[in-house]
């Protein structure tokens, strides 16, 4: 094999071991780790073997490659590298400087680029995409209810008046049939409560919801108070109201975008579609996740155990709560 091989001990060890004496073993023993681990990290991170150890000294070896196992290892080592560059520049940590680069590229070790390597393997075998498409459906359904439950609960929003000189409060909520959607103005209340439905005096059929638009994804310039980046309008028929099929708008501008996303959602559920914001995708992504760790375990068929049916019994109570120990301690001596 031909190689370069490294023989390296510490330096002054017999005056080191004299300085600790017998009484410091341990310390000895520690400080000898740390050293010996340094220098191993080093050879290994380098490429080398370690051959052996002998007290205080060290046996490696680095073998040297031929042209064409250089040529071969080349573009792996450069796929590495790209990938270690782009885990540093994808990072939340903002990077202006050359030395910056570095230092956080210290912190990306082959290691961790293996382990990211594998998590992707993982998830892009084929039984995974499979097993992920067959839970899609399943796991969107409760993404879907999710949010349906969210509108039962109802929720206050900002709204312009019909001469829009004034804001207005709207409160909404879902009847919990999902058919009919109860809102009023201006209802008072206490703190963030949403008045119950019998204290909504209106109603929409969501039957006749015609469409839900986004006020952010109109391209023509709308009305003042009417151009939040968090508003939507209901457009609907009510024929109770003015001419039969005649489309009627209703307001929304919610106070956060977590409830812009929650409600649009929702009232694309009651139309027959899937929640699809952001919020929507994570929670689908993490229930995913979720569930194929679970069925990736497999542990209960793998040792033969079998999920109990049913909690085990709550311990009785005891019959005392001592649970102290009680102590001796020797009288302190008294001070002079």
């Amino acid at each position: 094999v031909e190689g370069v091989a490294m023989f390296a001990d510490v330096s002054g060890f017999t005056v080191l071991c004299a300085a600790y004496g017998t009484v410091n073993i341990s310390k000895l023993k520690n400080t000898l780790n740390q050293v010996m681990g340094s220098i191993v990290e080093e050879i290994l991170s380098c490429g080398g073997d370690i051959v052996s150890f002998a007290g205080d000294a060290i046996f490696a070896v680095f073998r040297t490659h031929t042209a064409e196992e250089r040529a071969s290892i080349l573009p792996k080592v450069v796929d590495v590298v790209r990938e270690q560059l782009n885990y540093v520049f994808r990072s939340e940590k903002k990077i202006s400087t050359l030395e910056e680069v570095k230092n956080t590229l210290k912190g990306v070790p082959f290691s961790k680029i293996q382990e990211q390597r594998l998590k992707s393997l993982e998830k892009e075998s084929v039984p995974i995409l499979q097993l992920r498409e067959k839970l899609r459906p399943q796991l969107q359904g409760l993404v879907n209810k999710q949010r349906l439950t969210i509108l039962e609960a109802g929720e206050s929003f900002s709204t312009v008046s019909s001469n829009r000189r004034r804001p207005r409060t709207l409160f909404c909520r879902l009847s919990s049939n999902h058919k009919t959607l109860h809102y009023g103005y201006d209802i008072p209340v206490e703190g963030n409560t949403c008045p119950t439905i019998d204290e909504l005096p209106d109603k929409l059929n969501v039957a006749d919801i015609e469409d839900v638009v986004l006020w952010k994804d109109q391209k023509r310039q709308r009305e003042r108070g009417l151009d939040s980046p968090l508003g939507f309008s209901i457009e609907y028929s009510h024929s109770t109201t003015g001419p039969e099929n005649a489309t009627k708008p209703l307001y929304f501008i919610c106070q956060t975008n977590e409830v812009f996303q929650y409600w649009t959602d929702g009232l694309n559920v009651l139309q027959k579609k899937d929640a699809s914001n952001a919020i929507a995708k994570e929670h689908l992504s993490m229930l995913l996740e979720m569930e194929i760790k679970i069925r990736q375990l497999d542990i209960l068929d793998i040792e033969g155990l079998q999920m109990p049916e049913q909690a085990p019994p709550v311990p009785p109570m005891p019959d005392n709560f001592n649970f102290h120990n009680h102590y001796n301690f020797p009288p302190s001596p008294a001070v002079k």
